[in-house]
């Protein structure tokens, strides 16, 4: 049997070994959450640096970023207040997308955030221009929010608008070329077809233009071209279609309702306005001109027949002396 002195140490070696095993776990417990405090602050860190990037981003980018909570706007970035011509009289924060015209867009867009809406809004002093607009949910303190990202693209809608202008008009008089001008006869004569109204061709030839651009050179011919275009423009209505069909050369597509009627007297205004004279670097520009007139439907029921005939009709004014107008008829035919 053990004495009380060996009882005495194994029960001392027992509590040393106790304690040393909970040194140990506290000891591991502390490493652990000594490893985990410098996770989470790598973690907090790499927060922080991403909320600064994030800042960065928002502040320095070129597109309006805005958010909107509770139907107002809560932050703007500096390039949303350049954007809408904000100033300390008119600031955009407590403002509705309403107010900008946005609102139907927004909430377009914001049923399809990978959806880009291009629209026009409205700036603090009343001016229009056109934007590309992105709306994505968010979070924004701790709420629900909606950001905005507009972007102006007002210079590249210029552009295609000039873009577009230069591929359907002549380059020197401004008029339709002869590529729109047969697009535009093409769709007078689908609706024509569909809805029984007449319209007209005139070709117009100036007489004798050749003598102008060697008399007193091309810049004298162009001269010329462009103010002729500039009268024709000025005398006949926004519906018709004037077209430049080739150098000295001009189409007219003149429309009218279902009783329309081409009178004699708009014919001999035409003539009269080509063959005014024209003043250029202290000469007198002066041209006559031959027309050939053609008409839908009894002329013709395509575009080649009617200019075709129209031309051939212009031909048989030149014919009969110049400076004259023939409406096609069986004898231009023969």
């Amino acid at each position: 049997m053990p004495t009380p002195e060996a009882l005495h140490q194994r029960r001392l070696a027992r509590e040393i070994s106790a304690r040393q095993q909970a040194e140990s776990l506290l000891e591991q417990k502390s490493l652990e959450l000594h490893i985990e405090a410098q996770e989470r602050q790598a973690a907090l860190q790499k927060l922080q640096e991403s909320e600064e990037r994030y800042r960065l981003i928002v502040e320095l980018s070129p597109d309006a970023i805005m958010v909107q909570i509770d139907g107002k706007l809560a932050f703007v970035n500096p390039a949303a207040r350049r954007m809408f011509a904000e100033n300390n009289q008119q600031q955009l924060i407590g403002l509705t997308l309403n107010d900008l015209g946005l609102e139907s867009d927004a909430a377009s867009a914001t049923e399809d955030p990978s959806e880009r809406i291009e629209t026009t809004v409205t700036r603090l002093d009343g001016s229009r221009f056109e934007i590309a607009l992105r709306c994505l949910p968010m979070t924004f303190d701790g709420k629900a929010a909606m950001q905005v990202v507009a972007r102006d693209i007002s210079d590249r809608k210029r552009l295609e608008k000039e873009i577009a202008h230069y591929a359907a008009h002549d380059a020197l008089t401004g008029v339709s070329n002869r590529r729109a001008l047969i697009t535009s006869l093409s769709e007078t004569l689908a609706f024509a077809k569909r809805h029984g109204m007449p319209f007209w061709v005139v070709f117009i030839d100036l007489d004798h233009f050749k003598q102008i651009n060697d008399q007193f050179g091309h810049r004298a011919g162009d001269r010329l071209l462009e103010t002729i275009s500039a009268r024709l423009r000025q005398l006949l209505r926004q519906d018709d279609i004037i077209g430049r069909y080739g150098g000295d050369e001009f189409v007219l597509l003149l429309r009218g309702g279902p009783e329309a009627r081409l009178s004699t007297s708009l014919l001999e205004r035409i003539m009269q306005v080509v063959c005014e004279p024209i003043d250029f670097e202290g000469h007198t520009l002066e041209v006559t001109c031959s027309l050939g007139v053609t008409a839908y439907p009894e002329d013709g029921d395509s575009e080649d027949l009617l200019i075709e005939r129209a031309d051939a009709a212009m031909y048989a004014a030149k014919s009969s002396g110049r400076n004259l107008y023939q409406r096609y008829n069986a004898d231009v035919q023969q």
